[in-house]
């Protein structure tokens, strides 16, 4: 999980940035009507990783944290998070609604099938 100074910056980072914008873009979120972006609340950061590109001992390495959003209890989207140059700063936002439930199987499955738990891997392409 991400600790408090992480999830802070990221609610400062949206809420000066991001929360506008997407008032704009409400129907591609999933939500509409007078609530606003303003109001929304992120949830609990979970850690990354992506496959490691280079030899080494470690196969994966730390990309940053996934938080979901939510407008009135609602999932509406995921904030991917990254430490840039000592900042953690918003890298991308999806309008991916179902982050919560695909965790949870997620954490079933790991539960069930191996020892390390709550982590989500992403692959990328090497340019």
């Amino acid at each position: 999980m991400a600790d408090s100074d992480i999830k802070t910056a990221i609610e400062a980072d949206f809420q000066q940035h991001y929360a506008d914008t997407l008032d704009a873009y409400k129907a591609d979120f999933n939500t509409n009507g007078d609530i606003t972006f303003h109001k929304a609340m992120i949830g609990e950061g979970i850690e990354y990783y992506k496959i490691a590109n280079y030899g080494g001992d470690e196969p994966l390495e730390f990309a940053g944290y996934k938080f979901p959003l939510y407008l009135s209890g609602k999932q509406v989207c995921v904030i991917d998070a990254t430490n840039e140059s000592g900042e953690w700063k918003i890298s991308n936002i999806s309008n991916h609604a179902d982050f919560d439930k695909k965790l949870n199987q997620i954490r079933l499955f790991h539960s069930r099938n191996f020892a390390r738990r709550g982590c989500i891997i992403t692959c990328t392409k090497s340019s």
